[in-house]
C-alpha cells in the first residue's frame, strides 16, 4: 500500500479509489474464513454489495450537496466514506455491528485520520439501519443528519438497482421517502 493521506485533505475521488482496498482487504479476510469465498456466487454477491455502495455513496453526496445548509468538507467526507463501506460486513448476521468494527480496527491503515473521524465514520455504520429510538442517545446533530442521509441513500439505491435503465417514478421515491423517515421516527 502507498503512503496514506490525510483524510482531511482527501477528495472524494480520492476516497472512492481508496474504498477498492478497503473492499479488497474486507473480501481476503472472508476468504480466509469461509470455505464458499471460492465460490461464485460469493464474488457475484461482493461485487454487488460493493456496486450498490458506491450507488449509495452517490446518492448520499447529492442528499447532502443539496439539503445540508452548513455544508462541512470533512463532514461530506465522512458520509461518503461511511456510504461506501456501510456494507463491508454485509455477510454477517449483525452486518451494522460488525462493519463498525471493521472500520474502528482497519480504516487507521488506509488514511491518516483522527480517532474522532475513525468514530463518526463507525456510527454511521452501525446505524444505518436503526431507528430513531435506537439512536436517540446520540447527542450531535450533525451525525443523526449524518445517519439519516445514509439511510435514504440505501433505500433510494435500491430503486435504482432494480431500474438501471429508468428514471426513477417521482411517486415511488416520495413514497419511499416517507417510509423511511417514518421508520426513522418509531
Amino acid at each position: 500500500m502507498s503512503t496514506k493521506k490525510k483524510f482531511e485533505e482527501v477528495s472524494i475521488e480520492c476516497i472512492l479509489n481508496i474504498s477498492y482496498d478497503i473492499w479488497d482487504r474486507s473480501m481476503e479476510e472472508y476468504k480466509k474464513t469461509m470455505n464458499e469465498c471460492n465460490n461464485v456466487t460469493y464474488k457475484d454477491a461482493m461485487k454487488y454489495r460493493y456496486y450498490h455502495s458506491k450507488l449509495t455513496g452517490d446518492i448520499a453526496l447529492k442528499l447532502y450537496r443539496k439539503y445540508i445548509i452548513n455544508k462541512d468538507h470533512r463532514d461530506e467526507r465522512i458520509l461518503y466514506l461511511s456510504a461506501l463501506t456501510h456494507d463491508i460486513k454485509k455477510i454477517d448476521k449483525k452486518h451494522s455491528q460488525a462493519g463498525a468494527d471493521w472500520i474502528r480496527n482497519n480504516i487507521g491503515d488506509f488514511f491518516e485520520i483522527s480517532d474522532d473521524d475513525i468514530e463518526k465514520v463507525a456510527l454511521l455504520v452501525r446505524y444505518h439501519k436503526s431507528s430513531v429510538k435506537k439512536i436517540e442517545h446520540i447527542q450531535d446533530k450533525n451525525i443523526l443528519d449524518l445517519i439519516l442521509i445514509l439511510q435514504v441513500a440505501d433505500s433510494l439505491s435500491k430503486f435504482r438497482e432494480k431500474s438501471v435503465y429508468k428514471e426513477i417514478d417521482h411517486d415511488k421515491l416520495k413514497k419511499k421517502l416517507i417510509e423511511v423517515i417514518e421508520n426513522f421516527n418509531k
